[in-house]
């Protein structure tokens, strides 16, 4: 049967949605979703941080648990990736333990999705510049995602999305603009009507002083995003900044954020044919 018809207030509301856009975002940069029973697993083979490689788990049966983290985890472990687990703020507490575990730890802040429905109040405008970033400042986005030995991959799979982007999508990124070039960076991602303000980094020197804020703000009024319906933003806060409050962004989303520690070493594994993970988890022993 065909799905039934969703008003745009519906479609904004929904946090499922707003998944579904960061990981067609993820798809757009030349990454991979994979889906498991209980859970997703975003991955970007080149990109090896936490933002392009990440597991999400939604309900998963206790019979299936074991099964289901061992497998994720050795998808990115046999990779030599190290990802960030995000948990429904409802999930399970043997979840958790689980996790914990394997050697995961909770991250202090959590991860909250916020979302703005259009049009934008012309009245709220950002005090500062908002615009795409040209081709000569693209370079700083490039170092601001890796270290010297990614920028090629990241270079190459973020020239593709923004030159060739799918049917219905659009991937644009922005700055907030200083008298001495971009002070706050992000990548506006358009996605059957919905975009994502993601990846905002201030630069040193400027932060502290609402130049994110100005930035999401600047964005919900570029012709794409005020045209769409509605402009989500992933924040590590857990509370809304005034201006994005006042703005009419409400929260629609708290995730537990679980990463493992750098102290926990992976190796990439030589050239040849496939081997073993070097390193994986450690099994919870049968009672």
């Amino acid at each position: 049967m065909p799905e039934p018809s969703r008003s745009s207030d519906e479609v904004r509301r929904d946090p499922a949605r707003w998944a579904e856009e960061e990981r067609a975002l993820i798809c757009a940069l030349g990454g991979y979703a994979l889906q498991l029973s209980g859970g997703w697993l975003v991955t970007h083979e080149r990109l090896p941080g936490s933002r392009f490689n990440y597991i999400d788990i939604g309900p998963l049966a206790p019979a299936r648990r074991t099964a289901f983290l061992e497998r994720a985890l050795d998808h990115y472990f046999q990779r030599a990736l190290r990802p960030m687990v995000r948990l429904d703020a409802s999930a399970a507490p043997e979840i958790t333990e689980s996790l914990e575990r394997l050697g995961f730890r909770e991250r202090a802040v959590p991860l909250r999705l916020l979302v703005r429905g259009p049009p934008p109040d012309p009245e709220l405008r950002p005090r500062r510049t908002v615009r795409p970033l040209t081709a000569d400042e693209l370079p700083l986005l490039y170092r601001l995602w890796g270290e010297s030995k990614e920028l090629p991959e990241i270079r190459a799979s973020l020239d593709v999305a923004v030159a060739a982007p799918a049917r219905g999508e659009e991937v644009i990124p922005v700055a907030a603009i200083h008298e001495s070039g971009p002070a706050s960076v992000g990548l506006l991602h358009g996605w059957n009507g919905l975009w994502g303000l993601h990846a905002v980094t201030t630069l040193p020197g400027h932060r502290g002083t609402g130049w994110a804020c100005d930035l999401t703000l600047g964005c919900g009024h570029l012709s794409g995003a005020a045209r769409g319906v509605g402009l989500g933003l992933r924040l590590d806060s857990d509370r809304i900044p005034s201006p994005l409050a006042a703005a009419g962004f409400h929260g629609r989303a708290r995730y537990r954020i679980f990463e493992l520690p750098h102290d926990q070493a992976l190796e990439i594994p030589p050239p040849g044919p496939p081997q073993p993970p070097r390193w994986r988890p450690p099994r919870a022993r049968s009672p």
